[in-house]
């Protein structure tokens, strides 16, 4: 194991991580925020986290000082693992030395700001912070910081370095590769140099925030909440700025504009470029969307949104949540938009449908969005190829000696990644299932049980939706997890495992659980 060059890379990824704190400093002022005055406390609280990120960026920096420059496979998935836990702790020290508060007179530990920064970070947005809109609990300047960590971690964080620091040789190409490959199983690049591809899908992200905070503004958001509402939905994310989420603005329109964002984050972000690079003068809007609506993918994704909302609207209005069709069109498919691309805003609580449309909700957090997206989930591509090869085993039971190969978009598929795919959902199961039991275990049954309510019955099915929103980077889930709900109730112990298990979702399990391995720290 080469530690120089890991050092190396991690140093620069903290001095980094501390510059991008210094863009949420402006937000301390009242011209900039909704702060009625200068947040001295926020102020000094980012400042802190920035030193400290200096002084182990420039700690790690001379360790790595005689780094040889060569990154093999194993390194590269040191950096990605070790680099997301050193962001994580690191990105929730302005919680604490701005002395937030998780709900009035209750100071946030070290544990409820890990949970927060790893749930920003892995865009989930499940939250610990009960009280979002006092600036005396919460500085507007944090609360910026708290939002701003889904749009760092939309584009990946090792994406981001490769960018800044324009590394050479095969560091960035090593780095860049395994953040990649943790995207999809058919992420292709759009240009064969690292650093460019990577400044392309940079630009593209940063031209997509800069759209949908205008198209807020427009529709009546102030410029902070336009910004901090654009970082969630790009990446996917769900923080707020407001108790009550999204619901706060009650607009239709903004609600259906969020619907189209939330769905535009899920398409790989490379069919972008592809549109940008096909474009022609004079070309219609048909002509010019085909190369995104051609993709399988795409339209599997689309489907599957559209049979969702169309089944759950009905479940929901045949069974009175709602007094006409056309509100439950409009409440279900922000819900089912909004889980299915891992955003996780609300605007209605679920919790009250039937049983049958939250296990319609819970099926789609786990299908997730398109691989190349900033969405969380299995992804649609391995939904399908699962699908598929589901029914080429079947078929092998009754014609034995026909040979089919698994096909995508009319490509044969090698044999590796029908491998590859079935050992993914495998692992998603073992890991759904092993986080469910553990959750159950260590969660006392007093959170089920208070005052006359019992609803003990109900912690297998709350465990199990805790986990997999978790995994799949969502942010609310059913019953004591739903959106109504935060996860401050959880024991410290619960939230240290529920954030393990965002970061094995986001970095697509083998990257998190290799560092468990012994003999992966052997040389």
């Amino acid at each position: 194991m080469n530690w120089m060059i890991i050092c190396r890379m991690l140093g620069y990824l903290a001095l980094n991580l501390g510059g991008l704190m210094a863009l949420s400093l402006p937000f301390a002022f009242p011209w900039t925020s909704p702060a009625t005055e200068f947040e001295t406390k926020g102020c000094i609280g980012l400042l802190t986290a920035m030193g400290i990120c200096a002084v182990v960026g420039g700690v790690l920096l001379w360790l790595g000082r005689h780094h040889k420059n060569n990154v093999l496979h194993k390194e590269a998935m040191a950096i990605v693992a070790l680099g997301w836990l050193m962001t994580s702790l690191l990105g929730g020290l302005p919680y604490l030395f701005a002395g937030v508060e998780t709900s009035p007179g209750q100071p946030i530990t070290v544990v409820d700001a890990f949970f927060e920064t790893v749930s920003g970070f892995t865009t989930t947005g499940a939250s610990i912070i009960a009280e979002l809109e006092n600036p005396e609990t919460l500085p507007r300047c944090i609360l910026h910081w708290r939002c701003f960590t889904h749009w760092i971690g939309g584009i990946g964080i090792v994406v981001l370095y490769v960018v800044i620091l324009n590394s050479v040789g095969s560091s960035s190409k090593a780095v860049m590769q395994r953040e990649r490959e943790i995207s999809g199983p058919l992420t292709q690049a759009v240009h064969p140099r690292v650093k460019e591809t990577a400044t392309i899908l940079s630009w593209i992200y940063l031209l997509m925030t800069l759209l949908f905070a205008g198209v807020y503004l427009l529709q009546g958001m102030s410029v902070y909440d336009a910004l901090c509402h654009s970082y969630a939905t790009l990446g996917t994310g769900g923080f707020s700025t407001y108790n009550s989420s999204v619901g706060h603005f009650n607009s239709a329109w903004i609600e259906m504009t969020m619907v189209v964002f939330m769905i535009a984050s899920c398409f790989n972000f490379l069919l972008y470029y592809v549109l940008y690079k096909k474009r022609v003068p004079g070309q219609g809007v048909r002509n010019f969307l085909a190369p995104l609506f051609n993709d399988a993918e795409t339209r599997a994704f689309m489907a599957i949104v559209v049979t969702a909302t169309t089944v759950v609207s009905i479940n929901s209005w045949m069974n009175g949540i709602y007094p006409d069709y056309l509100t439950s069109l409009r409440h279900t498919l922000f819900v089912v938009s909004s889980l299915i691309s891992t955003t996780g805003f609300c605007t209605q609580d679920y919790n009250q449908w039937s049983q049958f449309a939250q296990a319609a909700l819970l099926f789609i957090m786990i299908i997730g969005g398109c691989t190349g997206s900033t969405a969380g989930g299995l992804k649609v591509i391995r939904f399908i190829l699962f699908y598929k090869i589901i029914f080429l085993e079947i078929e092998k039971t009754f014609l034995p000696n026909i040979v089919r190969s698994l096909r995508m978009g009319g490509q044969a598929l090698s044999d590796s990644l029908r491998h590859d795919v079935v050992i993914h959902v495998a692992m998603m199961m073992v890991v759904l299932i092993t986080g469910s039991l553990v959750m159950m275990a260590i969660e006392p049954d007093t959170m089920w049980t208070r005052g006359d309510v019992n609803h003990l019955e109900a912690k297998l099915q709350d465990c199990g939706s805790a986990v997999l929103t978790c995994f799949s980077n969502v942010g609310p889930g059913i019953g004591v997890f739903g959106p109504m709900f935060n996860f401050s109730q959880v024991s410290d112990a619960g939230k240290v495992v529920l954030s393990a298990v965002m970061l094995i979702g986001r970095l697509e399990m083998f990257a998190i659980l290799v560092l468990l391995v012994p003999s992966f720290w052997k040389d």
